[in-house]
């Protein structure tokens, strides 16, 4: 049974502890922080290929500084089209530390 989270009003895969459990397909990934049992938004992404997207991502270091623990994954698949305006929306609501 896949987990969900709600983020903003969109329900996505995760928290997962690693990229590699995302779908490598198009969508829109939220790098998280857990804070007892919540989680705190540190960075919202987008792209083609997901898993690939994050393990080359440049703020890799403001997820891990900016997180006393390990940060978690969620993706949601979608197209281009909507990954770019979930993506918009989430940051323009959670205004992530790392940005996006």
């Amino acid at each position: 049974m896949n987990r969900k989270i709600k983020i903003g009003k969109y329900m996505f895969d995760g928290p997962m502890n690693f990229p590699k459990n995302l779908e490598n397909i198009s969508g829109v990934y939220v790098i998280l922080c857990p804070i007892g049992s919540r989680h705190k938004i540190l960075y919202v992404g987008e792209g083609e290929v997901m898993r690939r997207d994050i393990l080359s991502n440049k703020t890799i270091k403001c997820w891990k500084n900016t997180c006393n623990g390990y940060p978690k994954f969620a993706g949601l698949y979608c197209n281009k089209r909507d990954r770019v305006r979930v993506a918009a929306e989430l940051r323009a609501e959670f205004a992530p530390p790392c940005g996006g």
